[in-house]
């Protein structure tokens, strides 16, 4: 069985002030890693935040 690893990061306080805030922002960049194909890290940028529904 093959393991993969996707791992979104959000810098605080440098992206944000608020803790949970900063829960939301590295979750968005997670799903975004998981999106570009797996075993990637990302860290979250202001653009990645357009247009998502949390």
């Amino acid at each position: 069985m093959r393991k993969t690893i996707s791992i979104g990061v959000c810098e605080f306080p440098a992206d944000t002030q608020n803790f949970w805030e900063a829960i939301k922002f590295a979750d968005v960049a997670f799903y975004k890693a998981k999106e570009r194909g797996r075993n990637k890290v990302l860290r979250f940028e202001i653009d990645m935040w357009a247009g998502q529904r949390y």
